[in-house]
């Protein structure tokens, strides 16, 4: 109705903009989640008990501390970065995004490839593992820019909400894939020993 009149047959008046977001606050819906389940992909799991052979128990257990620790810094970087897009969607905070992103990606990659290979006979394993998930982050982090830098307008920015959910999703599956390499990895999974005994592990790594 315009002044008062019906609208002419055959003519749809332009949706209020205030309506339009509905397909954007669904998207942000998703990446909450997303969030959440970054926040959570490597937690919880069964405990058990294993028993391991190696000399080199320290070193092996020291990894694994390091492992942890760059990991509950890299999950606690992506929970802040998906909350701010959040609380303020906008081309602006996906591009801020993306950029932190690729630091906290960065960082965490740096950080691993610093602490070596584990001195047990899976090390290989382990190290080909954080090479794997190297080059996951990566191409999430590429598909996550490519969306960025082409949104516009709220379609476009939902479209790329959508995508950074996604990508996040990945993301926290492949770190959760990888630690479960990870600790099967050395003569009697030696590895799984030293998270469960790593305290920077705990309430960060699945022990099942």
């Amino acid at each position: 109705m315009l002044d008062g009149r019906p609208a002419p047959r055959g003519r749809r008046l332009a949706q209020p903009l205030a309506l339009r977001p509905v397909k954007l606050v669904a998207r942000l819906a998703v990446l909450a989640l997303a969030v959440a389940g970054v926040a959570t992909a490597c937690g919880g799991g069964s405990s058990s008990t294993t028993t391991t052979t190696s000399a080199s128990g320290t070193p092996v257990v020291e990894w694994a501390n390091g492992f942890c620790t760059s990991f509950a810094s890299w999950q606690k970087q992506l929970t802040s970065i998906g909350k701010d897009v959040v609380s303020s969607p906008s081309k602006d905070s996906l591009q801020k995004a993306a950029d932190d992103v690729k630091a906290a990606n960065q960082k965490l990659v740096d950080d691993l490839h610093g602490l070596g290979k584990p001195d047990t006979q899976g090390g290989d394993q382990v190290q080909t593992s954080v090479e794997d998930l190297s080059t996951t982050l990566n191409t999430q982090l590429t598909d996550i820019q490519n969306e960025v830098q082409n949104a516009s307008g709220i379609t476009g920015i939902a479209s790329a909400i959508a995508s950074i959910s996604a990508s996040l999703g990945t993301m926290g599956t492949a770190l959760s894939t990888t630690i479960t390499t990870i600790q099967h990895a050395g003569v009697k999974s030696e590895m799984k020993t030293a998270f469960q005994q790593a305290p920077s592990c705990r309430g960060v790594a699945p022990s099942s």
